[in-house]
């Protein structure tokens, strides 16, 4: 697992434009647009490091992505 401050200076280099806030020292907050078709997505992105115990593994610690413009619907067949 990285930093969050790693992780700053890696999303900066990926999305240069998005906004970004701190509000602890293990936090960071994330929040731009996305195109990937033709519908324009706002995006927050949250990361937070984890204070593990030693020997533990964060292999499976994702950042938590939420949808926040156009609210997202849901189509037949998926869950």
């Amino acid at each position: 697992m990285i930093t969050v401050g790693e992780q700053v200076f890696n999303m900066a280099d990926v999305f240069p434009v998005w906004s970004c806030e701190s509000p602890t020292c293990r936090t960071a907050i994330w929040i731009g647009q996305l195109e990937p078709h033709k519908t324009i997505y706002t995006v927050c992105v949250e990361y937070t490091e984890l204070l593990l115990p030693e020997g533990k593994s964060a292999l499976y610690v994702r950042p938590f992505v939420e949808i926040l413009n156009p609210k997202l619907k849901r189509r037949f067949g998926n869950a």
